[in-house]
């Protein structure tokens, strides 16, 4: 899958490279059947597999400086309500995941108040990479025909997807 890719270095206009977009549509290509009852509807949906004893983890930590290596608390998961999902850790937002339900665009926002801790302290452009648990970010399809009958399909988007340069 194509990756999603913010930078913490001012690179644009504004001082920020802060948010991200790429279509995973093609994905759900060969997916896509109406059957005889003719052409419907597609959508597109975020979904986060937050069911009681879910790892909502990132594998991605808060920049913390009071802290010896700098790595604070790592940053989880949670469903904003609002179809998007958000990188949380000590009460902050760091990114947030969005999709456009008509087009499956998903957009990757960082927040640019904010920094994450990267691993490498010798390397001044490295990669952190969101590695949550299998199957706890999915882009869902849904396609309806005609007559309204519904069939959905989920794309894993737990690892990899995400990346955050320093």
């Amino acid at each position: 899958l194509e990756q999603l890719i913010v930078d913490e270095s001012p690179t644009d206009e504004d001082g920020v490279n802060s948010d991200s977009t790429t279509s995973f549509a093609a994905a759900f290509a060969g997916l896509i059947d109406y059957g005889t009852d003719g052409e419907g509807d597609l959508s597109y949906a975020l979904v986060l597999n937050d069911a009681e004893g879910a790892d909502l983890g990132t594998g991605l930590y808060a920049l913390d400086p009071e802290a010896v290596d700098g790595k604070g608390d790592e940053i989880v998961l949670v469903d904003n309500g609002d179809g998007t999902i958000s990188g949380v850790a000590g009460g902050e937002t760091y990114c947030t995941i969005s999709v456009n339900a008509d087009t499956g665009e998903v957009t990757l926002e960082r927040n640019p108040e904010l920094n994450l801790w990267h691993s490498d302290e010798e390397d001044h452009d490295d990669a952190e990479v969101l590695e949550a648990a299998a199957g706890t970010i999915g882009l869902e399809l849904t396609v309806t025909d005609a007559d309204g009958d519904t069939a959905s399909a989920v794309l894993d988007l737990s690892s990899g997807v995400f990346r955050f340069e320093d």
